[in-house]
């Protein structure tokens, strides 16, 4: 946001925005895919887990057909979403103090 938002750099002007409207839904900003619900931010996001965990191949921003595949097939985007629950869990036990775990 700092570096390239709503800036001219290198010649490329970037607009004024958030980055999954900038860079993924321009005209559909909030809308979520696929069983899991996941937007493409969300699974970049989780990429690095997900690469740990089941080995699959790191997602990149530069490359959106495979971050919409990823989350439209259903083989493909279930560990996505394990991913975003263990966050999440981890989020409300580090944060909250509160365990959800069982949930």
């Amino acid at each position: 946001n700092h570096s390239f938002r709503g800036k001219t750099v290198g010649g490329t002007s970037f607009p004024n925005d958030r980055f999954g409207a900038t860079f993924f839904q321009p005209y559909y900003a909030g809308q979520t895919f696929g069983l899991g619900q996941l937007n493409p931010l969300t699974a970049l996001q989780m990429s690095d887990i997900v690469h740990k965990v089941s080995g699959l191949p790191e997602l990149d921003v530069k490359d959106p057909n495979t971050v919409y595949k990823t989350i439209m097939d259903p083989d493909l985007t279930l560990p996505y979403v394990a991913a975003t629950i263990r966050k999440s869990i981890d989020a409300y036990r580090n944060i909250a103090g509160f365990d959800i775990s069982e949930n």
